[in-house]
């Protein structure tokens, strides 16, 4: 909070919010590493949040990101999420993105059911667009 980084980023904000989060699962690597650790059960009927992070080979970038805004309007469903946002470190390569969701039921319907979103998941696994990723949970604890 006092990290002159972060102060000088919330100069240009009208407003920011800090969520607390315990992971409860976690799948893949970060830079060759899974740096979380599940230290929460998971509870479907709470609040979840989902880290999802990809380093997506070079020759596939055009093909992923043409299939991205169907994906991103997509998520204005029956349940949307709360929180839905894309981030990364190097954006268009390292992909990542962040999303809470009122329950675990929701947040797997979108993720499973949804066919924009089910559509994204069997491409990733038939073309094998990712050089790593990562998939984790968390408990919101405030």
């Amino acid at each position: 909070a006092t990290h002159p980084a972060w102060q000088f980023y919330l100069r240009y904000t009208t407003a920011s919010k800090t969520y607390t989060l315990k992971n409860t699962m976690a799948h893949g690597s970060w830079g060759g590493v899974n740096p979380f650790v599940a230290t929460e059960k998971y509870q479907p009927e709470k609040k979840v949040a989902v880290l999802t992070r990809a380093t997506i080979h070079w020759k596939d970038m055009l093909r992923f990101w043409k299939d991205v805004p169907a994906v991103s309007k997509s998520l204005q469903t029956t349940n949307p999420p709360i929180l839905a946002v894309g981030v990364g470190e190097m954006p268009f390569r390292y992909q990542a993105t962040v999303s809470i969701w009122e329950n675990g039921e929701d947040m797997l319907s979108y993720a499973y059911r949804h066919p924009a979103h089910k559509t994204m998941v069997e491409k990733t696994r038939q073309t094998g667009w990712y050089k790593e990723e990562l998939f984790a949970r968390f408990s919101l604890v405030e």
